[in-house]
């Protein structure tokens, strides 16, 4: 492939006698676009297939110049408001996180470092969506200009472990609540780490007399009673109806 550029030539009289022509190879040229456009795709293809949005946001005004189309996926609003809004981000940050996102993320931009967090986001149709955010800070003459990062969901996580902890709160009423002595032990050396209400009033210790200590420390069981015990969990991984004589606090 080559550029030509033709020139006519003219006598003294004016008339056209000639003509110089010019061509400049351009394979060379075509060879680098092609490269370039090879590159582009394939760093399209990456950005948008890695399972979280990639953002590039200016510094000065915090307005984004580029977003990933996992934005859409995830968030479900389209990518030209995300560029176009100037506030778009701040604006659709959970109202409990926003004042706490937005100072924590200038804070960091400010000093020039990279900084990761985790705030809600309001999606399209109104789900509530956690995002972890990791950032990095590019600088001019020591001043940031250009925020790049990703933002992964954990919605997920984050469920899980509200429903983990809501369990265990559930399990901790019923625990301390029932009228039955109940305890928790460490299964290697029978060491107390939980009881409830029951176990304080029947055996006349206090809790902080007995975490920590086991039925041994405490003299609660014979040891013919203990060796009965740990028989059965050996044997059965349980005891079941075993009576057995404690000896309260005197």
């Amino acid at each position: 492939h080559a550029l030509a550029h033709v020139n006519p030539l003219f006598s003294e009289k004016g008339d056209l006698t000639g003509a110089v022509n010019i061509l400049i190879d351009l394979s060379e040229r075509r060879e680098i676009e092609t490269a370039l456009q090879n590159f582009e795709a394939r760093y399209s293809s990456l950005v948008d297939n890695i399972d979280g949005i990639v953002w590039e946001v200016d510094a000065r005004d915090m307005r984004f110049l580029f977003v990933s189309k996992q934005a859409e996926r995830i968030l479900g609003y389209p990518l030209h408001r995300w560029l176009d809004e100037p506030t778009f981000w701040q604006d659709h940050i959970h109202p409990e996180d926003r004042e706490f996102a937005i100072s924590y993320c200038q804070q960091e931009t400010k000093r020039g470092l990279g900084h990761k967090f985790e705030y809600r986001m309001l999606a399209a149709d109104g789900r509530i969506v956690w995002l972890h955010d990791f950032v990095s800070v590019e600088l001019e003459n020591n001043e940031p200009v250009t925020l790049r990062g990703v933002m992964v969901d954990i919605t997920d996580r984050k469920t899980a472990e509200q429903n983990l902890r809501e369990s265990e709160e559930k399990f901790a009423t019923v625990f301390h609540k029932l009228p039955v002595p109940l305890s928790i032990t460490e299964i290697e050396d029978g060491m107390f780490v939980d009881l409830n209400e029951e176990v304080l009033r029947i055996s006349g210790y206090t809790k902080p007399e007995i975490l920590g200590r086991t039925s041994r420390d405490l003299g609660w069981i014979t040891e013919e009673e203990r060796s009965r015990v740990k028989q059965a969990l050996s044997e059965r991984g349980r005891v079941d109806d075993m009576e057995i004589t404690l000896l309260t606090k005197q």
